[in-house]
């Protein structure tokens, strides 16, 4: 039962963390992670070039390891594309 429970806990906080990235972070991280679309698609479906989503990818990689480690990431003070 504590197993599950820190499960319940561990899923709602990435969950948390995916929910509060910015938009632009936050789609190419679940298509690319998630869904397992590649780069092209990604920029494709969302009229990016492909550096772009890669980059936006590595970004909200970086955000989120800081937001579940309980550090604000270094993007957090910074002007973020949506």
């Amino acid at each position: 039962m504590v197993a599950l429970d820190r499960q319940d806990s561990t899923r709602m906080d990435l969950e948390r963390a995916v929910a509060s990235l910015p938009d632009g972070y936050r789609e190419v991280l679940v298509l690319h992670d998630v869904e397992g679309y590649t780069h092209e698609e990604i920029a494709g479906l969302l009229g990016i070039d492909r550096g772009t989503s890669k980059s936006q990818l590595s970004r909200a990689r970086r955000e989120l390891r800081a937001r579940l480690s309980g550090f604000p990431g270094k993007e957090t003070s910074e002007a973020r594309p949506s």
